[in-house]
């Protein structure tokens, strides 16, 4: 009878402990599991959103979608019940160069379509983010709280067998209070104050043959003095969604555009540059800004200093 209790009493204490095992660790390897499928890694993932995730949120009355495209693809197709806002609308012409729509003006557009600052927004265009990636930025810059983007834009959502229609909604219009974040824009005279500044990084997202001065679209050709060359379209992959968060770190950190540091993103247009602020948004970067006027701007003005 000992011999048998001691054997009764082992195989209960082994019992004990693989139930301690199983209570500590599978839940934990559950979450990693569903946690990196969803999220790529990234230290921002609610900013990306997926098409299973739109398709059960889109239509809840405090989230609004958002298609950037111009309206005549918008009218031959677009996820149901979205809104269009041409991503075109947010920028403007200035002396030759672009500029940033106005806060009023900006209230006013999204007033239209029924977004408040507490409406959860998603943007999406055809499939890079490009496009959608400027009304991202000055949704961000105008105090925005939560705007997000589809992961794959309108592409993507039809090969997810999603539906789409031609149906244009009707928005009550609402008040929208701007709140503008500075700290989210650069000036010429802002970047020109900084050149030598060891804890801001400037990152020209233009094509290669742009930095060098290869392809000229102003004036005078270059990149701003002290800018490395991470060309925008090298964070997504071949399908339009973005790339890992491991893969993308990586490609800046060997750049030099460190996490610790305040980065200032330009291009021609600042379109571009928005593009590149996302995706440092998405990676957790702290302190970033778009340069807006970009290219436009620096190389047609002769009293600003150039690199080639």
């Amino acid at each position: 009878m000992t011999g048998r209790r001691m054997l009764y009493t082992a195989i209960l204490m082994a019992a004990g402990a693989a139930a301690v095992l199983f209570l500590l660790y599978y839940q934990p390897i559950k979450d990693w599991q569903t946690t990196q499928y969803s999220t790529g890694g990234y230290a921002n993932p609610q900013i990306l959103v997926e098409p299973d995730w739109l398709e059960q949120n889109r239509d809840k009355a405090d989230v609004r979608v958002i298609d950037v495209r111009p309206k005549a693809q918008y009218d031959e197709d677009h996820i149901p019940g979205a809104a269009n806002i041409d991503y075109r609308l947010l920028q403007t012409s200035l002396g030759g160069g672009s500029g940033t729509v106005s806060p009023g003006d900006f209230g006013n557009i999204v007033g239209a379509v029924g977004v408040t600052p507490a409406t959860t927004v998603v943007l999406y265009d055809a499939s890079d983010s490009l496009d959608a990636a400027l009304p991202f930025w000055v949704f961000e810059y105008y105090g925005h709280g939560d705007v997000r983007v589809l992961n794959g834009g309108l592409q993507r959502w039809v090969t997810h067998g999603r539906p789409t229609d031609k149906v244009a909604p009707k928005f009550q219009q609402a008040i929208y209070n701007v709140a503008v974040h500075e700290d989210r824009i650069a000036s010429a005279d802002w970047v020109l104050q900084h050149l030598n500044d060891s804890n801001v990084k400037i990152l020209d997202v233009r094509m290669p043959k742009e930095y060098t001065g290869e392809i000229r679209n102003s004036k005078r050709g270059g990149h701003i003095p002290g800018a490395v060359n991470v060309e925008w379209s090298t964070a997504m992959n071949p399908d339009g969604t973005f790339k890992s968060a491991d893969k993308l770190l990586k490609m800046y950190r060997d750049a030099g555009v460190a996490l610790d540091k305040e980065v200032v993103v330009y291009c021609q247009s600042g379109h571009r540059a928005s593009h590149g602020y996302l995706v440092l948004r998405l990676l957790g970067y702290p302190n970033v800004r778009v340069y807006n006027r970009s290219w436009s701007e620096w190389g047609n003005r002769s009293d600003l200093p150039i690199e080639r």
